[in-house]
């Protein structure tokens, strides 16, 4: 299948869906990497995009996309962005069952540095700055797109039951007969996702 265009961006923070957003964007025939290390270089202290590695996807969801959206929609006109979101406790919850997977991965600097400045120097641990920082990513998303939220920005809440049929017609896709992949429920992560998270770095 040739590559579908434009590209797609899933820029909702971990644990809001994006395991299912990669899924669901891979079965509609996307090239489509979950927390893509790989576009994400350091300059002088500070992460950018690398362009080139983002632009051998055609979709790229989860941490890196969401804390760069604005250097992707720079690099890449056209593109469709796709906020995924939860209510706040329950993403409070979900984001509980990470403190024991970030022991570890907090000494891959990218990661470390990724989740600091997403989620706040304290990550994982303060709540209060978690729940404030959940706030402010989507308000900092409808700030950005203020103007084009409808053409270029879909908000899914698989949570309230949204699922191939808003993502289909916000893509221009047919809807499959399978059901929507509704993966990483628990607090774990999928095979596909180490594979890619080993392979994308």
């Amino acid at each position: 299948m040739d590559a579908p265009y434009p590209k797609v961006f899933g820029i909702g923070l971990s644990r809001t869906g994006t395991t299912s957003l990669t899924e669901a964007l891979r079965a509609l025939g996307y090239r489509a990497v979950h927390f893509p290390l790989a576009i994400v270089r350091e300059d002088e202290g500070r992460l950018t995009l690398d362009a080139r590695a983002a632009a051998r996807f055609d979709a790229l969801t989860d941490t890196p996309a969401a804390l760069l959206f604005r250097e992707l929609d720079a690099a890449f006109p056209g593109s469709k962005f796709i906020l995924t979101t939860r209510r706040t406790e329950a993403w409070l919850a979900s984001m509980r069952r990470l403190r024991a997977s970030y022991a570890f991965l907090r000494f891959i600097p990218k990661v470390a540095q990724l989740t600091e400045a997403l989620y706040g120097p304290r990550t994982y641990d303060d709540e209060q700055t978690l729940r404030a920082r959940f706030a402010r990513h989507r308000a900092q998303v409808e700030a950005y797109f203020s103007k084009r939220m409808e053409r270029d920005v879909l908000v899914l809440d698989f949570e309230s039951g949204d699922g191939w049929r808003e993502l289909c017609a916000f893509l221009g896709r047919e809807v499959p007969h399978a059901p929507f992949p509704h993966a990483n429920r628990s607090y774990g992560t999928t095979l596909r996702n180490m594979f890619d998270f080993a392979g994308y770095r």
